[in-house]
């Protein structure tokens, strides 16, 4: 067969070329969105709100305060796990700040914060709640203040008239 002058062929290289390049691209875009779907909201939240939260500690001077608002997760929990506190093992350090899903606290085991749903950051910064080892993330939104003294970070709810604060602390020390 003989390709008429002006016209366009498809079968050539070029056009080839382009047709791969596209079914790359819709299986890139695919794959991408099945990532990104598939991965669980709240883990993500915890994430992100450990992040941040770490982020202030971190910039805090000596005898300076900070408030942040509490979003998300809800009904999980702040930990903080010292020098000689059984750590998940995704904390290779002395000691460790996470956020965890607070169904693991029933058991006292800080090893189900990683095998259930949590995520710990390494920080060296001594980490006080201001009942218990842990802080409750019930009843959000909530404000915390985290305060920064020259020996230890100290972290706790701003309290408001309309909250049942007998709810927000758990279990005795891990």
């Amino acid at each position: 067969m003989i390709a008429k002058k002006g016209s366009s062929d498809i079968m050539t290289p070029e056009g080839l070329g382009i047709i791969v390049a596209v079914l790359c691209l819709i299986v890139l875009v695919a794959f991408a969105g099945k990532i990104f779907f598939s991965a669980d909201p709240k883990i993500n939240q915890a994430t992100s709100t450990l992040d941040q939260i770490s982020q202030i500690i971190r910039n805090l001077q000596e005898n300076q305060s900070k408030n942040y608002l509490m979003e998300s997760p809800s009904s999980w929990n702040l930990v903080y796990f010292s020098v000689n506190d059984k750590k998940p093992a995704s904390c290779d350090f002395e000691t460790c700040f996470c956020i965890c899903d607070n169904s693991w606290l029933n058991s006292y085991d800080a090893s189900v914060c990683e095998a259930k749903k949590g995520i710990c950051k390494n920080l060296n910064e001594n980490i006080i709640f201001e009942k218990q080892n842990f802080l409750n993330l019930n009843n959000l939104p909530r404000t915390i203040i985290i305060n920064k003294t020259k020996e230890q970070i100290i972290i706790k709810y701003l309290l408001e008239d309309n909250v049942d604060n007998s709810k927000l602390y758990g279990e005795p020390k891990l």
